[in-house]
């Protein structure tokens, strides 16, 4: 691996540290990042986390001995352990997955510049095979974008595609007119729908304020719907079930730019809620869960949420928000962009055991 470029640098981190690297959070500002890039949320998920959680900042200045340089990136990601052999392997040992810990809409390394991304790749290349030799035996580096898709497959690499990432692209002047993109029957039926819910005594719909979510939801009864949602609809073996823990709620309730809708019966029974966090002009659908019918909800909450999130985006200005790899077919119809992205995993040059 010598010769390759080394003016970008990695400095590891200790996730679970309370205080944030310097500069971690000054770069999620200046990038306007959404808040799942926040220092207090990936050290709740990485207190616990397993497998192991790694946290590092690229940094200029190549391989400096004080750690200093201006930040240019940031990185995420989990290392199951080191490669071994036999029946009882675990999956991806060996490979540092370089994925978001939060959200499957965002991807495990991100730079202050496209220009930035590959040399970030050739930098952290070299600073894990520094620090693990030959126990580490390659990087997958997940929801990788058509735009960056060059920069990891300088090296031969393992390519698959996987489902695309649902996004809602406001180009409508106003709600009316993103209504009326939609089919017919959809249409309808959704206007309908959204009429009976609002006249509907038995529920009461809570817009929680940014800060203050944690107020009008627990962190341990919003974890629980999330989570029996998740178990409900994950289907396949080849994506991680993205469960929720109360620290990471909290973390995120207690953000300055989430915003939460409860739907609660007369009884004050949590029935659906939902979560997208900001800033910046793309935020982020990340957290949904619903009782169903049969269970006292509501048939149609989720769709009526996503209004909640598409008119607040227009009425508000935004480019729109990434809504996640599920549920395809309804976003499909709801006229949501479906943004293809790839897994990439790029095995590292054998090398001799210490």
């Amino acid at each position: 691996m010598a010769g390759e470029p080394t003016g970008l640098s990695i400095r590891w981190h200790d996730p679970r540290d309370a205080r944030p690297p310097a500069g971690w959070e000054e770069f999620v500002a200046a990038r306007r990042l959404p808040d799942l890039w926040r220092w207090a949320p990936l050290r709740a998920a990485a207190t616990v986390s397993r497998p192991a959680v790694l946290a590092a900042t690229v940094r200029d200045g190549g391989d400096r001995a004080d750690g200093g340089g201006t930040v240019r990136g940031l990185v995420t990601a989990r290392f199951p352990g080191p490669r071994a052999a036999g029946r009882g392997t675990i999956p991806l040992a060996g490979v540092v997955d370089v994925d978001h810990l939060l959200s499957p809409s965002l991807p495990g390394l991100v730079t202050d510049e496209p220009a930035a991304h590959q040399e970030a790749v050739a930098a952290l290349r070299l600073a894990v095979r520094a620090r693990w030799g030959w126990r580490a035996g390659g990087l997958m580096f997940r929801q990788v974008a058509a735009g960056e898709l060059p920069a990891v497959t300088r090296w031969p690499a393992v390519v698959r595609e996987g489902g695309p990432i649902a996004v809602f692209r406001n180009t409508h002047a106003d709600f009316d007119s993103y209504v009326r993109t939609l089919g017919r029957t959809r249409r309808q039926w959704l206007l309908r729908r959204m009429r009976e819910i609002d006249a509907d005594e038995g529920i009461t719909v809570t817009r929680c304020a940014p800060g203050a979510a944690g107020r009008d939801i627990a962190p341990e009864e919003l974890c629980a719907l999330v989570n029996r949602t998740v178990h409900k609809h994950h289907h396949t073996r080849l994506l991680r079930k993205r469960l929720t823990r109360p620290e990471v709620a909290g973390a995120l309730l207690a953000g300055p730019e989430a915003r939460v809708t409860a739907y609660r019966d007369r009884a004050g029974r949590l029935l659906a809620a939902g979560m997208i966090t900001g800033p910046g002009p793309m935020p982020v659908y990340n957290a949904w869960g619903a009782l169903g019918p049969e269970e006292g909800g509501r048939d149609g909450l989720w769709f009526y949420d996503n209004m909640l999130k598409v008119r607040w985006c227009i009425e508000n200005g935004f480019d729109g928000f990434l809504s996640g790899m599920g549920t395809i077919p309804a976003k499909r119809s709801l006229r949501y962009e479906m943004r293809r992205q790839w897994a990439v995993l790029l095995p590292l040059p054998p090398c001799r055991r210490g």
